[in-house]
């Protein structure tokens, strides 16, 4: 019996190239439109189809995913979101994964840790702020800086904090120097934003990475003062209660002598007693004053107490 050999065909296979690196110089938390941003530095040489981006609740996973990004052409950037509010319960974690032509999961990046970022009130007037330590920059973070908004006024800049080891990190707001009389609001709210070491080995530097944004509501407080004097040359010539985050709108204010007479009464918050009765000054005595007004939990507050004024 003779063998039978076919022709020779030979077929020339193309592995795909993998990638060398794959870098997300940061994730970020959007507070204006919930979501998170992310970032990618890719090898824009690899044979690379798409890239999927995962999430999870700790940094071993498990991770699910979020979105899917095509490899772009002509740039090795690739910036997306992630809509969510999740980033207002706890840290997230992010990582990406690169997708061969085949189909075939070829990369996988660093995993990146969101700020999460809580306030609460410590009282007297203070607010207590704690956050974990951004994890993914591979020089660390240069320092965090914290900002603080008064009932969505534009935030200004109140501490900057240079880490000297992990995470967590704290913080007291102490909030008596920068309020006062005739201040109605008592939410304030907080962003950390955190900014990278210099020499990162991918050059990027002094990325801004920000946490979600934490309020906390601060009991209202009150500046009773127990005496005046009218007519001594504008010094303490007003009786008038002060009250640092409470409601003007549902304010009295009620003056009474000894016998229980009403001398004076207002409902703006920004008019006291003169020491006056029918246009003429009393005497020098000791009066009772009681107001009262809604705090920003809806409550009815009611003070009252004795004042002296003198001449």
């Amino acid at each position: 019996m003779n063998n039978v050999s076919s022709n020779e065909q030979c077929i020339l296979a193309t592995i795909p190239q993998w990638p060398t690196y794959q870098y997300m110089p940061r994730v970020s938390v959007n507070n204006d439109f919930n979501y998170v941003d992310v970032e990618l530095f890719i090898d824009d040489l690899a044979d690379v189809n798409s890239y999927r981006i995962e999430q999870a609740f700790n940094p071993v996973g498990p991770f699910t995913q979020v979105g899917m990004v095509p490899k772009p052409l002509g740039t090795q950037e690739i910036f997306t979101t992630h809509s969510t509010s999740l980033y207002n319960q706890g840290s997230l974690y992010y990582r990406t994964v690169a997708i061969d032509s085949c189909g075939v999961d070829a990369f996988v990046s660093d995993t990146i840790q969101t700020i999460f970022l809580q306030a609460s009130s410590a009282g007297d007037l203070q607010t207590q702020l704690s956050w974990n330590e951004y994890v993914g920059w591979p020089t660390g973070v240069r320092q965090y800086d914290v900002w603080r908004s008064i009932d969505g006024k534009p935030g200004v800049l109140i501490h900057s904090l240079t880490p000297l080891g992990p995470g967590p990190y704290t913080f007291i707001d102490d909030l008596n120097a920068s309020v006062g009389p005739g201040d109605e609001g008592g939410s304030f709210c907080y962003v950390i934003d955190a900014s990278e070491n210099p020499g990162n080995p991918y050059g990027f530097t002094m990325k801004a990475s920000y946490s979600n944004l934490a309020c906390a509501e601060q009991n209202p407080r009150i500046y009773v003062p127990n005496s005046f004097s009218p007519n001594q040359d504008g010094l303490n010539e007003v009786f008038k209660p002060s009250i640092v985050f409470g409601s003007a709108n549902q304010y009295e204010l009620f003056i009474y002598d000894r016998w229980g007479k009403n001398l004076f009464y207002s409902n703006n918050i920004d008019e006291g007693w003169d020491g006056t009765y029918e246009g003429k000054l009393v005497e020098q005595d000791t009066y009772v004053y009681f107001f009262k007004f809604i705090d920003l939990n809806g409550e009815e507050q009611e003070y009252r107490g004795t004042l002296s004024l003198f001449r």
